[in-house]
């Protein structure tokens, strides 16, 4: 069984924690993939009318190159490929140990 991003919960996601996924630029077929792990799953409530949660997932990207924001299809042996939309994020500071690093978040709402 695959997960569809249609149905996905910041619950389902966060069981995915420091796990890899692949990041892929699918409109610019010179750009190799972003090898990631899911570092962050975030609540962000609910809609008013209560349909979906909202909530955002964060990337560590360890890199030197780094994906320009926009869709990208996300790959993980148990999803399906789906396109998300990512924007490069800078955190105020670095985990301990890491030098090169990009963040990419996507929401989910």
């Amino acid at each position: 069984m695959t997960i569809s991003l249609a149905e996905v919960t910041s619950d389902l996601f966060r069981k995915y924690e420091k796990q890899g996924f692949t990041l892929v630029n699918e409109g610019d077929a010179g750009v190799d993939p972003v090898e990631c792990e899911l570092i962050e799953v975030r609540s962000l409530g609910r809609f008013p009318n209560g349909r979906r949660e909202q909530f955002s997932v964060l990337f560590l990207g360890r890199e030197h190159r780094t994906l320009a924001p926009g869709l990208h299809t996300l790959k993980h042996a148990e999803f399906e490929l789906n396109n998300l939309f990512i924007n490069r994020v800078q955190l105020l500071s670095l985990p301990p140990g890491e030098t090169v690093v990009s963040y990419y978040e996507a929401v989910f709402s």
